[in-house]
């Protein structure tokens, strides 16, 4: 590879790592290091009009989506393991299914 070719490909790696940085904040204000350690904080909204934060769970940062509404938690098993993580047991080997409905 060139000069002129490694010189490019290392700008267009850069502009890359700013515009993910850039969507990433966008996407997600409600970073770690911007909220705080007050035992309450006050999440902004992305744009597409959700609550997503960083959070510590067993003293691992995670990427939460908090959603107001909710009555049940959903993780993937794979992070459920990364964070030690146990099933409710009258939960632990049944899945629950509930169709969403219009009233």
């Amino acid at each position: 590879m060139s000069r002129n070719g490694l010189l490019i490909a290392l700008v267009c790696i850069c502009i890359g790592a700013i515009i993910y940085y850039l969507a990433d904040n966008i996407q997600n204000p409600n970073k770690i290091n911007a909220l705080g350690s007050d035992t309450e904080v006050v999440l902004k909204r992305g744009l597409d009009g959700h609550y997503r934060a960083e959070a510590f769970i067993n003293e691992q940062k995670v990427n939460v989506l908090v959603d107001t509404g909710a009555t049940g938690v959903a993780i993937s098993q794979a992070v459920a393991d990364r964070l030690k993580l146990k099933a409710f047991q009258p939960f632990a080997h049944q899945l629950l299914m509930v169709k969403a409905s219009a009233i």
